[in-house]
């Protein structure tokens, strides 16, 4: 009682049929007898791949040692403990109109139905953002939502580039680097809601001649955070010419790079003017 099992043969005995019900999926190995169908609940089942997939449990309901198993079968009673956690799925079976998946859980090889799982998908973009404050978690692995650090003062104060965004279960996510690269100098994900950010676009790499109006900052980085500044008040370069090499929009903002006292620096439209100014 209370599990599941293989139907691999089916017999008719005048009006009525059987079922050889076993514990492998076998009509030789593991078998425990005939029973008549009209004493079973059964579903047909069919192999739909193999394959290697990836999904995310939602944390609600149970997993089993066999697809579509019975109370004897529950492997584990709560998925709370594993919401969110990677589920690599090794194997997809069709029982009735249901799908369930096998995969590593736990340490255990367990069955979950396409009930218990969600998909993601990872899309590209091109953001800047700042991490709003030092509590914000910060996930090094996507895949596991359940290990994170706090951003503290090593990773606030700063700006980031965004080339990859994710939504887990109604939740938007932003990996963040500090190059304009999606591998090199990430430090891991954040949750959206946890960022100021802005769209970012290159608008041309046409070499300008601007002229510092003494208003704003210096930084080394468009949109630059605090740790980022390199000249904190302008108004001592005021007039001073700033030859352009790079122009940026973040968000409605524009944004140029040029060389002001030997060193590479972003200054804000704000800041900057057409004609030299006294």
């Amino acid at each position: 009682m209370y599990k599941v099992y293989y139907i691999k043969k089916q017999a008719i005995v005048g009006n009525d049929t059987y079922y050889l019900i076993s514990k492998e999926a076998s009509a030789v190995k593991g078998i425990i007898g005939w029973v008549k169908a009209s004493d079973l609940t059964w579903k047909n089942r069919k192999l739909l791949n193999k394959n290697t997939k990836n999904f995310y449990i939602k944390g609600i309901n149970q997993a089993y040692s066999r697809a579509w198993g019975g109370e004897k079968e529950v492997v584990f009673e709560n998925l709370s403990q594993f919401k969110e956690i990677s589920f690599i799925v090794d194997a997809t079976v069709q029982v009735g109109e249901e799908i369930w998946y096998r995969g590593q859980l736990g340490g255990k090889k367990v069955w979950l139905s396409s009930s218990e799982v969600y998909t993601v998908s990872v899309t590209t973009t091109d953001k800047l953002g700042h991490i709003k404050n030092k509590s914000v978690k910060i996930y090094k692995d996507i895949n596991n939502l359940r290990s994170s650090f706090n951003a503290g003062n090593n990773f606030t104060g700063n700006v980031y580039y965004i080339k990859k965004q994710v939504f887990i279960n109604g939740q938007l996510y932003y990996l963040l680097s500090k190059k304009a690269s999606a591998t090199n100098g990430v430090i891991g994900w954040v949750e959206a809601t946890d960022t100021t950010w802005h769209s970012r676009s290159i608008i041309d790499k046409t070499v300008k001649n601007l002229y510092i109006s003494g208003a704003g900052k210096a930084y080394t980085r468009a949109w630059g955070g605090k740790k980022e500044i390199v000249h904190g008040d302008l108004s001592t370069q005021k007039g001073k010419l700033f030859a352009v090499n790079i122009t940026v929009k973040i968000g409605k903002q524009l944004w140029y790079r040029g060389t002001l006292e030997g060193k590479s620096v972003w200054i804000h439209m704000n800041g900057l003017g057409n004609k030299k100014r006294a």
